[in-house]
């Protein structure tokens, strides 16, 4: 036996099964002489052939706990997880106070059954058993990282290292919780820590890249992805890394080159694609950008990103229908990408403007043919530029609002045009962002002045609790009625028409646009309240 155990220790597999033999023909009721050769078998993977030595150890020692813990170890690593599972209870039955089996039951529940709770308690009761139990405390550790509780899977990888700081995978992963906590040089001190103790692994130079480029430290990254890259050159994925970085260092030629290593890796990864053509953006080479995104939407139609940014190229390229197609279609895909929403937002004003600008030509008589500047349709077209404007307003503020809330942000600006366009000052604008919405912090008096102008009269606007219209004949109205969607956001209701003395929704809070068919001059009037809080 002391032999077939050193031999063992040796990896010299075959002498030491030989040695372990000859003990067995000395004496066949050996229990640990079946047992050790099983380890021999299981050590070497081969663990159909362990498992019938396990249990002929087993037979002649049913109280020993080890056999049982190990027969567990071995069904789960055949995938039988059920019988796993009896067999470490068996174990814990023999000896309830053997930590080892829990931590193969955490193992089953955890990797195998995804049961991550169960899983937790049984790690943790390892522990309870054996303080010093590296193993359970660093899987209790993954599985606590898998379910985003970094603060308790950073806990449980520092306990690790304190018992054993040689083990590369806990300071590795003790990184990776640290980064995703936001904590990104603790994460560099971690991510060295595992280099120190190995530096050939691929994914800690590519996570530390990752942190230094999330710190804004390119040069940096660039070195850690290359290090990676020494490691493992046909890894596609760190040579989009790497692409970023040099797109940030404005490296675009050699930016360019990193995707197209990429995508001779794998020609159907779409953040290749996709950096591929921001670089080309970001030289202004916007039909290059275009060929590009056309083929990662045909490779990834169902991609959102895909079709944005195919969408930017189109609208650089002044095609902008086709743009709007394209943020529609992403946002089709996928409802909360913002960056379509705002992206369609300014194609809608953009398109609205165009309108504004052609409707001030017709309207002053100056398009050819036009002789009739004050003309119903031609006022219809105007107002076109207003609910195109509101619309693309409303896409905005629903959107952007939560990600820039400073009065000098972007969606700040969004009001700034709004109120702009419609006669009073950018300046208003943003004062009403920063100070509140219309209605809840600031007064909405005199935005509609020039809105209505030649079959009707300016709406009036004040803080009473409904709108009304008041007509001097019962003539149809045209009604676009602007009401919120939220309390954040301008929203566009609907067109309907009117007669003297009927409200328009006593309970919309709204203000109005109002104008009549077939150009007849209307009185009216408008009272709109102050938009709730909430």
């Amino acid at each position: 036996m002391i032999e077939a155990d050193i031999l063992h220790k040796l990896n010299r597999s075959e002498e030491a099964v030989a040695a372990f033999d000859r003990a067995i023909e000395l004496d066949g009721n050996n229990a640990w002489a079946w047992y050790e050769k099983g380890q021999i078998f299981y050590d070497l993977k081969r663990y159909k052939e362990a498992l019938p030595l396990y249990e002929r150890a087993i037979k002649i020692d049913p109280n020993n706990a080890w056999f049982w813990h190990r027969k567990g170890e071995t069904l789960r690593e055949l995938q039988q997880y059920t019988e796993a599972l009896t067999s470490y209870e068996q174990a814990l039955k023999k000896d309830p106070k053997f930590a080892k089996p829990y931590n193969g039951i955490g193992n089953v529940l955890y990797r195998n059954l995804k049961r991550y709770e169960e899983a937790i308690a049984a790690y943790q009761r390892a522990t309870e058993l054996e303080p010093n139990y590296m193993w359970a405390w660093h899987n209790m550790g993954n599985v606590l990282h898998e379910l985003r509780r970094f603060e308790e899977a950073f806990k449980a990888y520092r306990r690790t290292t304190e018992i054993d700081p040689s083990y590369f995978w806990a300071w590795h992963n003790m990184g990776d919780v640290l980064h995703a906590m936001g904590r990104l040089e603790e994460a560099l001190e971690a991510f060295d820590q595992a280099i120190e103790r190995d530096d050939r692994i691929v994914v800690t130079w590519r996570e530390k890249g990752k942190t230094f480029q999330d710190l804004k430290r390119y040069e940096e990254a660039l070195i850690a992805y290359e290090r990676a890259l020494e490691l493992k050159p046909n890894n596609a994925q760190i040579w989009i890394r790497k692409g970023e970085v040099l797109r940030a260092l404005k490296h675009y030629q050699e930016a360019v080159r990193a995707y197209e290593q990429a995508l001779q890796l794998d020609s159907k990864d779409i953040d290749a694609f996709l950096g591929q053509g921001r670089v080309y953006l970001d030289l202004g080479r916007y039909q290059d950008a275009l060929d590009v995104y056309e083929q990662a939407t045909q490779v990834a139609s169902n991609n959102t990103w895909t079709w944005h940014d195919k969408g930017v190229a189109l609208a650089k390229l002044g095609r902008v229908e086709e743009a709007l197609a394209a943020f529609e279609q992403a946002i089709k895909l996928t409802p909360e990408n913002r960056w379509a929403w705002l992206h369609k937002a300014e194609t809608l004003e953009y398109l609205a403007q165009q309108a504004y600008e052609k409707a001030k030509l017709q309207r002053e008589g100056i398009v050819q043919g036009t002789t009739t500047p004050h003309s119903a349709p031609i006022l219809n077209e105007y107002l076109f530029d207003g609910r195109n404007i509101l619309n693309a307003t409303a896409i905005k503020t629903a959107r952007v609002r939560h990600d820039a809330p400073g009065a000098d942000s972007p969606a700040a600006d969004v009001y700034a045009t709004f109120w702009a366009h419609f006669g009073s000052s950018a300046q208003d604008g943003k004062r009403v962002f920063k100070e509140g919405l219309p209605g809840t912090n600031a007064e909405w008096d005199g935005i509609w002045e020039h809105v209505i102008d030649g079959t009707g009269e300016t709406l009036a606007m004040d803080t009473n609790d409904y709108v009304n219209i008041v007509t001097t004949e019962k003539i149809p109205l045209q009604v676009a009625s602007i009401r919120p969607a939220s309390s954040t956001c301008f929203g566009l209701s609907r067109k309907e028409n009117l007669s003297t003395g009927r409200y328009l929704n006593d309970d919309l809070n709204s203000s109005l646009i109002a104008w009549t068919q077939g150009g007849k001059h209307v009185r009216y009037q408008t009272r709109a309240t102050r938009w709730p809080a909430n």
